[in-house]
């Protein structure tokens, strides 16, 4: 067996092979030529390649490394989900730009802040396999978005995660992803959380509070884009509104 190594850019080879449409597809290379053939039915296609040299090595996690797994990915890609949208948009605070991951006791616990709104999502598994001591990570947005898409066809996929000091990766059947973590100390959130029982608590359907938000939001302007939520429990309502100021 001959070992070879090329790349392809990635958005046209992706283009290419959404576009053939039977199922097997052979890939040839001519050394030197500095492209692939692939061919599918009656289509043969051409693509200009760059010696694989070139392409940087993925980077191994080094020094002390925290490992821990879900049976299936469903669980960590909706977490991912529910707290990515809160990641800050100006990378004037770029810590801000990642989400913050840590364990707590036998569950995970993700956070995401851009420092206006906070969310934050812990798993339902009191079985992770974590190591004794802490672990802490702070994974670049990028990074979360390419997990998620990734996990989006693999729901029912083991799904292990590797800590280590300044990277994180994420190991599928046959996929691994390696990141950088973003540097700096993430800001502690748990002043910011809700600390006991809340005085005021609704349970309220989710599309309900979406509808109700998106009408109230028509009458935002460019100056104005804040919504104000009343709780009002002798009536048992809820109620936003749009205020000037």
């Amino acid at each position: 067996d001959v070992s070879i190594a090329l790349c392809v850019e990635a958005k046209v080879l992706h283009a290419t092979l959404k576009r053939l449409r039977t199922a097997d597809i052979a890939i040839k290379h001519t050394p030197g030529k500095g492209f692939i053939t692939l061919k599918s039915g009656r289509s043969e296609i051409q693509l200009n390649t760059l010696d694989g040299d070139l392409f940087p090595a993925q980077k191994e996690l080094t020094g002390e490394t925290k490992r821990f797994s879900f049976d299936t990915s469903d669980e960590l890609q909706g977490m991912y989900k529910s707290v990515s949208y809160a990641c800050a948009k100006n990378e004037s605070r770029p810590i801000l730009t990642g989400v913050f991951q840590r364990n707590e006791k036998n569950r995970l616990e993700v956070m995401a802040t851009d420092s206006h709104r906070v969310a934050v999502s812990r798993s339902h598994e009191d079985d992770l396999k974590f190591p004794d001591s802490n672990l802490t990570a702070v994974v670049p947005e990028s990074t979360v978005t390419s997990i998620i898409k990734l996990l989006n066809k693999r729901e029912d996929d083991k799904v292990t995660v590797t800590i280590s000091s300044n990277a994180v990766s994420y190991e599928l059947d046959n996929v691994k992803v390696t990141s950088q973590q973003l540097e700096g100390n993430y800001p502690n959130l748990d002043r910011l959380l809700p600390d006991g029982d809340l005085e005021n608590k609704v349970n309220i359907p989710v599309s309900v509070l979406q509808d109700a938000a998106a009408f109230v939001s028509m009458f935002d302007n460019e100056s104005n884009k804040r919504l104000v939520i009343k709780i009002i429990p002798e009536y048992g309502q809820l109620r936003i509104s749009s205020v000037k100021g």
